[in-house]
Parts: structure tokens; C-alpha cells; sequence
């Protein structure tokens, strides 16, 4: 079962809406959140693969834990893994954020590319979170099959010749088999990440193009002096 409250809002943009969820405590009542916690998910997820986030996280009565699909993704609108800037998913979750913090101490927590966007937009002095907390935030693209240098202006191009909403193809499958998967260790979860309810795409050269200008942004010196909130990075060990 569930545990969030799904709705839709009105993203930044024009007939885009995003699918929000948000918990609080069974036992809690809105006079009660004395403090936010906004979760940004990763590239091609969804609310309800979070479903055990408000456990292991320990929501306790004076929280409130927000959740949504990107644009593009899950129940939201957009096109499919399709994005020109990673600025309209920062805007889109200052929208979340402006709506739901409430104007109460709130703090980003992140997976994979969530941590770029809420990278992306503190830097760009969108929201200024408490602290920042990311699990393995998407940071470097692969550098295979083809070296990254190579890929990025090829990708470039491709983009500028109108090619941005062709797909790019996966040189392997990492989720053939659970035992052979490197994505979880849980049967329960690989079996919901292998049920997505949801229209899922591989990337398109559009999103791998803002991918690359989005990392390039946030590992400039010029941007890391910037930050000032305090940052906890968890990575696969």
C-alpha cells in the first residue's frame, strides 16, 4: 500500500503537471510540521518505487516528506527522458519547493541525477536548503562505449541538427537477471523496478547533452565556492 497523498500541480511550465506525493506522520496534523524534507529522484523513477522512504527515513511527527515525478517521467507530463536544460527541472522543483515548504526549514535529499538537479538549482540560488544530502548523485557520465570527450561534442551536434529526441541505444543490460543485476540486492525492489507502471524511455541525445552541460556547470571551482549549506554525499562502497 502506499503511503503518499498523490496529487498534481502545475509545473513552470505551460500544460506540463507534475504528480506530487507527500507523507506526513498517521499520527501528525498540518499544525504539526515544523520541518520539510524534499526527495528528488533519479533519472526514469517514480513516486511509489520510494514507497519504504517514509520508514527508513524515520519520519517523525513535526515532518513532512515530499516526493515527485520529473517532468518527463513517471506520472508527470513531458515528453520522455526528454529535457534541454536542467534549469526546467530545477524550475520545476522550486515550484515544488515554494508550494510545500511552507516557509519551514527544509532540507534536499537526492539519488542519481535528482542530485544534479538539486545541485543545479542551488547554485542557481533557487532554494537554499538547510542541507543537501545525495546518494550517489550523477555527477560523470559513463565513459563507455566511447570516451566522454569524444561523446560530449558529438552529442553537441546532434542536438544543433535537430536530433535531439532520438533515443540512445544501452550497450548492455545491467537488470537481465536479478542475480546478475548491480542494482539491488532486494528481490521485493527489483521486482517493482522490473513492474514500472509507467512508459519508460532510454535516454534521448537531448537529456545526455543537458546531462553534460549540467555537470560541467556544477564541477566549475567558480560554482562549488558558492556553496555554503552543508553537503553529505553517500556512494556505493
Amino acid at each position: 500500500m502506499s503511503p503518499w497523498k498523490i496529487t498534481k500541480i502545475e509545473s513552470s511550465t505551460p500544460n506540463i503537471k507534475l504528480r506530487v506525493g507527500t507523507f506526513i506522520h498517521p499520527e501528525a496534523d498540518e499544525t504539526d510540521i515544523e520541518q520539510v524534507i524534499f526527495f528528488f529522484t533519479g533519472r526514469g523513477e517514480w513516486i511509489e518505487k520510494y514507497n519504504s522512504i517514509p520508514k527508513d527515513l524515520k519520519i517523525s511527527k513535526s515532518q513532512r516528506l515530499v516526493i515527485w515525478d520529473h517532468r518527463g517521467q513517471g506520472g508527470s507530463d513531458g515528453e520522455r527522458s526528454y529535457i534541454n536544460d536542467y534549469e526546467e527541472f530545477a524550475e520545476d522543483a522550486k515550484v515544488v519547493i515554494d508550494k510545500y515548504s511552507n516557509k519551514k526549514p527544509y532540507y534536499t535529499v537526492s539519488h542519481s541525477m535528482g542530485g544534479l538537479i538539486a545541485l543545479i538549482g542551488y547554485t542557481s540560488n533557487k532554494w537554499n536548503p538547510e542541507a543537501i544530502i545525495m546518494s550517489s548523485p550523477l555527477l560523470l557520465l559513463p565513459n563507455r562505449p566511447l570516451n566522454r570527450r569524444i561523446i560530449r561534442p558529438v552529442v553537441a551536434l546532434a542536438n544543433l541538427l535537430g536530433k535531439g529526441k532520438e533515443q540512445v541505444k544501452p550497450s548492455h543490460s545491467s537488470v537481465d537477471m536479478f542475480a546478475n543485476n548491480d542494482l539491488t540486492h532486494d528481490i521485493h525492489s527489483y521486482r517493482r523496478n522490473s513492474e514500472q507502471p509507467f512508459d519508460y524511455t532510454a535516454p534521448t541525445l537531448a537529456w545526455v547533452n543537458a546531462t553534460f552541460n549540467a555537470i560541467a556547470k556544477v564541477n566549475k571551482k567558480s560554482t562549488l565556492k558558492t556553496i555554503e549549506s552543508p553537503i553529505f554525499v553517500i556512494l556505493k562502497g
